[in-house]
């Protein structure tokens, strides 16, 4: 079956640039910002702020992602009406494509932290595939199913399969605002700017962390008032870390779904089997 074509818009390409921009510059802020400890010019031990290194991993993931979802547009696929190759066939290429990508730049980050750092750690490299690896599994799967996506359904498909970027970028803000503050060494007339930028950073990944979570617009005003309020009450340096932690595993707890999604759309077989696992009986 042929899938339509889709239009490519400035917007398809501006998603995976402000991705792949937010995943670098979290990357090279936790590179950069790392305390290095040495005696006798040895490095003896490496203050390094492994979820930030997690969550920029699972951000270049995603960018594979959005870049896989260019397969249907007409910048894509080829002109010629013959064209054999089927927007499915194309999209399950490109998912298999965004899997391993996201898998390969993971590692780059964790063996670039080593690098970047004068010291190899293998926490490094773990933390950072850990964290790609379930988001490249749900890249995998939709793989799989992605032929089998109705032609009418394609549209609404790719629309609920896009990464969210807002949130993301929010996120991205956030986490680098919180760890500029604790990161940096400021004189005393500055502790005013640099605790009101803690309090943003911190509000906005609240935000972005309610904005991630539901698509629902009311439960949005909802969870962004009460977790930008939240995140703002318990900022600290102690903290931070846990939070984005916390939004990592959304990022890979919204790949999963989406991934659900697409096997209910692909084939009325699974969906009929998750809708009887999903409803309790009468």
């Amino acid at each position: 079956m042929r899938l339509p074509r889709t239009r490519l818009t400035l917007a398809s390409l501006a998603r995976i640039a402000v991705l792949a921009a937010c995943s670098v510059a979290l990357f090279l802020q936790t590179v950069t910002s790392a305390y290095v400890s040495k005696i006798g010019g040895t490095i003896v031990w490496v203050l390094f702020q492994v979820e930030n290194l997690g969550l920029a991993a699972a951000l270049a993931a995603l960018t594979a992602w959005a870049a896989a979802q260019l397969a249907p547009t007409t910048w894509v696929l080829a002109k010629q009406a013959d064209d054999e190759v089927t927007t499915g066939t194309l999209l399950r290429r490109g998912f298999l494509g965004a899997a391993a990508l996201g898998l390969a730049i993971a590692g780059l980050w964790g063996l670039g932290a080593s690098i970047g750092v004068g010291k190899t750690d293998e926490t490094y490299l773990t933390v950072a595939l850990a964290a790609t690896a379930p988001i490249a599994l749900s890249a995998a799967v939709i793989a799989l199913v992605a032929p089998r996506i109705p032609a009418p359904s394609l549209l609404a498909w790719l629309h609920r399969a896009s990464p969210p970027v807002l949130p993301i970028a929010l996120a991205t803000v956030g986490v680098y605002a919180q760890w500029t503050v604790y990161t940096t060494r400021h004189l005393p007339y500055l502790n005013f700017a640099f605790g009101l930028l803690e309090i943003g950073g911190a509000a906005l990944l609240g935000v972005a962390t309610a904005l991630t979570a539901t698509r629902q617009p009311l439960l949005r005003i909802i969870a962004a008032v009460i977790l930008g309020v939240g995140y703002v009450l318990v900022a600290d340096v102690s903290t931070t870390g846990y939070l984005t932690i916390a939004y990592t595993v959304l990022l890979a707890w919204w790949a999963i779904t989406t991934a659900v999604a697409t096997m209910m759309t692909g084939s009325t077989g699974i969906s009929a089997w998750l809708t009887r696992m999903i409803t309790p009986p009468k």
